[in-house]
């Protein structure tokens, strides 16, 4: 039997939950909707990722991105969209915890530290990956054009997994390019067995900083060389104009007699090493 405070209950709920879906459907909160589900796809395939891969190099860079561009994201869109206040009376409550981790490199710590069982983190957040692809898809939200910010970083998570999934050959630490800075100058050192120390270009100059971005053989995105070159420099740089200061760099070391570097080419990935490593 239903008494009357049930049924009233129950009909509140369901108008409730009609002005929420009513509220969600509206154009742009419908694009932001979307967003938000293939975003927090990526945020849930980088957190499976590291769980699955807490050694690959490049994790630094994905951790990076995870702090100031993955999170903040995802924190704007759902404020923005309300889902932690609105999603009360739709059968479930937008965990407050959908960002279950500061940085990735806290993960291992909360295993180790405080006994924290990560099978449960995961599959909060594939709970709640479950629920933003029932909303998007109650509200006709599936088919959206995407957010050109949201979507960068989207692409941008993309690619830093796929870049941590690459194996990428070790270099030997003697074959390792070593650059430091001074006195205005980037200079080269530990070369071999030799231990020679050559001037080589200014810093904040093209070459100079081409020399510091990708140091001692790391890896890096094409697209986080061009942001820090242009940071350095002043100026917006390309790929031929990286491949030409390259060069330049190769003539300088040729004339002190110091091996060549090459510039690896791994699609979306520079790393600059010297040439016998990779031959």
């Amino acid at each position: 039997m239903i008494y009357f405070n049930d049924y009233f209950n129950i009909k509140t709920l369901k108008l409730k939950e009609m002005s929420i879906l009513s509220y969600l459907s509206q154009p742009k909160n419908k694009q932001k909707l979307n967003a938000l589900l293939h975003v927090y796809e990526v945020y849930k395939d980088t957190i499976s990722h590291y769980l699955n891969n807490p050694t690959a190099p490049s994790n630094k860079e994905l951790n990076i991105f995870y702090i100031r561009e993955l999170s903040p994201i995802i924190q704007r869109l759902v404020k923005e969209l309300r889902l932690n206040i609105l999603t009360i009376g739709m059968g479930f409550k937008f965990s407050t915890n959908y960002i279950p981790f500061t940085s990735l490199f806290v993960i291992e710590k909360l295993q180790r530290d405080e006994k924290k069982n990560l099978d449960d983190a995961k599959a909060e957040v594939s709970y709640i990956y479950g629920k933003i692809k029932e909303l998007t898809e109650r509200v006709k939200a599936v088919l959206q054009e995407p957010i050109p910010e949201v979507e960068n970083v989207i692409n941008r998570g993309r690619e830093l997994i796929i870049l941590s999934q690459t194996t990428q050959p070790e270099p030997s630490s003697a074959d390792i390019p070593r650059f430091f800075p001074k006195r205005g100058w980037w200079w080269i050192s530990s070369i071999g067995k030799s231990g020679k120390r050559i001037k080589l270009f200014k810093e904040r100059t093209l070459r100079g900083e081409l020399l510091n971005v990708l140091n001692e053989a790391v890896v890096r995105t094409k697209e986080s060389v061009y942001e820090f070159l242009e940071e350095k420099t002043g100026e917006q740089q390309d790929g031929i104009q990286i491949i030409n200061a390259v060069k330049d760099i190769n003539r300088k070391l040729s004339e002190n007699k110091i091996p060549r570097l090459r510039l690896v080419n791994g699609g979306d990935t520079w790393q600059l090493v010297f040439k016998k490593t990779h031959e």
